[in-house]
């Protein structure tokens, strides 16, 4: 499976690497997903289901009151991480 991270599309000249991995260990790993696990009032990342059929990594924070999209998984599928579900309160 690949993830690629998310880049807002006023954003050029920053393209990371895709992140090859095979097990949730691999995928943890990634830098653009520990940049979000290490922010302060992290809470868990969760997936979301693309219309185009990729899934989408969300990186939650405050129980899930504030969130991010960390980036997308194609080329397979996860299914060790929660459903994202929007949360009361929800800012973002």
């Amino acid at each position: 499976m690949k993830f690629r991270a998310h880049k807002p599309n006023y954003m050029t000249g920053f393209e990371e690497p895709d992140h090859t991995f095979n097990t949730a260990g691999e995928l943890l790993e990634a830098p653009q997903i520990k940049r979000f696990m290490d922010m302060p009032h992290f809470y868990r990342l969760s997936v979301d289901f693309n219309p185009g059929g990729n899934q989408i990594i969300i990186a939650e924070m405050d129980g899930g009151k504030r969130w991010w999209v960390c980036g997308y998984v194609y080329e397979g599928a996860i299914d060790w991480l929660p459903e994202w579900k929007p949360a009361h309160g929800d800012a973002t």
